[in-house]
């Protein structure tokens, strides 16, 4: 490397971070080392140490020394050929090459290869793999009622993605699934998941040893994005590299702003705290660089928002405290999770290209868990529902489930019991409709041999049982023809269907029939001519 390319990774420590981020695009390497005025090296600052920084303070004009790494890896010239051994050992990418005074004469680099194939090992990019994923996963039941197996979530992470990313670990791109049971869904999570493998699904429910594989995911960038799809078709990635979680809302005020609003993944936490709800504004630009909605250090997640005017009101479970790597690698790790559980509440007010974020007290302060928050704005009162749980059981929902309500009042919120049931409920959410607040969740009134999910409207004037047969989920308040409605997806002994009511005590349309609806991993998908 010749000196006028090695200046472009080094940098003064009183520099700010906005001359830091301008040098790393330079070099295009996503780091630069530190060096006083005789070059001798201090320190080092990548990409990811600023993108902390800065959702933490949002400070551009601080001096780098306040957030670099002052104890970097290096290597003496004479050392050299041990440079991709440090790097390996410490999981770095770049390691700068020092004189015997400590000067920085050269910067080494990563080999760029994802997976190193010893000399004589076998090299598995070539070798296909076959997933079983048909089965009914009776063992899992009752969430597998619901989702397949291969998509129960571990973590984050749905199972069949996880073991494929282990065998992409060592170079597998190729790979072929075994489908039957809720087939669709599968097909449908592994085609809007970005990756760069392959995956080919074979229909196993007529298997005579001669079926044909339908391709179902094609290769395209292993990151992550969060996209929208405009009328046209076409894609827009909105913001890349995002948390595999991150579920984004993006959001449109009066005026026209728009706000993304999805869940981070804080690498400077430490497991079990690591997530947090962030915002980003869209401006001339581009979109901000995300800011914290509540820095307590803690673990948040399933936040949603709605939109009043210029404002933007979002709920979110937290969690009350931290968690430290012991207690978070636990087998009863999430339980106790679930007991340290809260919802909270802030409003972003909007002024141009900025926000103003106001945090409420915690609506919730007990011992049990919180789960499934909703909202909707009426007559600028946000009013936000719930569902709590005694046993601390977020997966099976035993004990008792308590749903709950809460609006603003003045600056915090008043709570009121809605229902109180002794089976699972699953779903939660929230709305305007016939000119009134409705809260509606679904119940699994059945038995493991006879389920029934039970879906229940509740407004001012009471507890309505809405459908009671069958499986009817996804709850949601929507908008057909202007007229709002209150839309989930049912299927019983006649069929599948998208159904719909007007009012709370109104009668029940169907707006899709028959098998043109399923239901995905984290939404409902509908044929392409029957969009509105």
């Amino acid at each position: 490397m010749d000196v006028e390319q090695l200046m472009t990774f080094l940098i003064s420590p009183e520099r700010t971070i906005v001359e830091a981020m301008e040098k790393i695009d330079e070099n295009g390497r996503r780091i630069l080392f530190i060096t006083n005025t005789d070059r001798k090296l201090i320190g080092a600052i990548t990409d990811g140490d600023i993108r902390r920084w800065l959702i933490k303070t949002g400070n551009l004009q601080e001096q780098i020394s306040r957030l670099m790494n002052r104890n970097p890896k290096s290597v003496y010239r004479r050392e050299v050929a041990s440079a991709q051994d440090v790097m390996r050992r410490y999981s770095i990418t770049a390691l700068p090459v020092l004189n015997s005074k400590g000067i920085v004469i050269d910067i080494l680099f990563e080999q760029e290869q994802k997976t190193e194939v010893r000399e004589g090992s076998l090299s598995l990019d070539k070798v296909p793999v076959v997933i079983m994923a048909g089965g009914k996963g009776t063992r899992l039941y009752p969430y597998t009622k619901i989702l397949p197996k291969p998509l129960i979530p571990i973590g984050d992470i749905p199972i069949m993605e996880r073991i494929i990313d282990k065998f992409r670990d060592v170079g597998v791109t190729d790979f072929y699934a075994t489908v039957n049971y809720r087939k669709n869904m599968i097909k449908s999570y592994f085609t809007d998941t970005a990756k760069d493998y392959e995956i080919q699904r074979v229909d196993s429910s007529s298997w005579d040893g001669s079926a044909v594989a339908e391709q179902t995911a094609k290769p395209r960038s292993i990151k992550r994005a969060a996209s929208a799809k405009n009328t046209s078709g076409t894609v827009t990635t909105l913001l890349s590299d995002v948390y595999a979680s991150a579920k984004p809302q993006l959001l449109q005020t009066a005026s026209g702003k728009k706000l993304l609003i999805f869940t981070t993944d804080m690498g400077d936490r430490t497991t079990g705290n690591h997530t947090a709800v962030v915002y980003s504004i869209y401006n001339e630009r581009g979109w901000s660089i995300p800011k914290l909605i509540d820095d307590d250090g803690t673990a948040d997640f399933d936040a949603v928002a709605a939109v009043d005017g210029e404002n933007v009101y979002v709920t979110w479970i937290n969690a009350k405290r931290t968690f430290t790597p012991e207690e978070a690698e636990a087998e009863d790790f999430m339980t106790k999770l679930a007991a340290e559980t809260e919802v909270q509440a802030a409003k972003i007010a909007l002024n141009g290209n900025t926000g103003t974020v106001t945090k409420y007290p915690a609506i919730t302060d007990n011992a049990i868990a919180d789960l499934h928050p909703s909202i909707t704005v009426k007559n600028h009162v946000p009013y936000i529902a719930w569902n709590s749980n005694s046993a601390n059981d977020i997966l099976k929902g035993t004990g008792t489930n308590t749903v709950y309500l809460a609006s603003l009042n003045g600056n915090a919120f008043t709570t009121k019991k809605l229902s109180e049931e002794n089976k699972p409920v699953q779903s939660v959410a929230i709305g305007n409709l016939d000119n009134d607040v409705v809260t509606a969740y679904t119940l699994n009134s059945g038995t493991e041999e006879n389920p029934q999910v039970q879906l229940t409207a509740v407004n001012a004037k009471g507890r309505t049982t809405i459908a009671a047969n069958g499986q009817n989920v996804s709850p949601s308040f929507a908008k057909i023809d202007g007229s709002s409605v209150l839309l989930w997806y049912a299927q019983d002994a006649e069929g599948s269907s998208l159904n719909y009511i007007d009012t709370i005590d109104g009668e029940v349309e169907s707006y899709i029939e028959d098998d043109a609806v399923t239901v995905s991993y984290t939404h409902l998908t509908l044929p392409t001519n029957s969009l509105v």
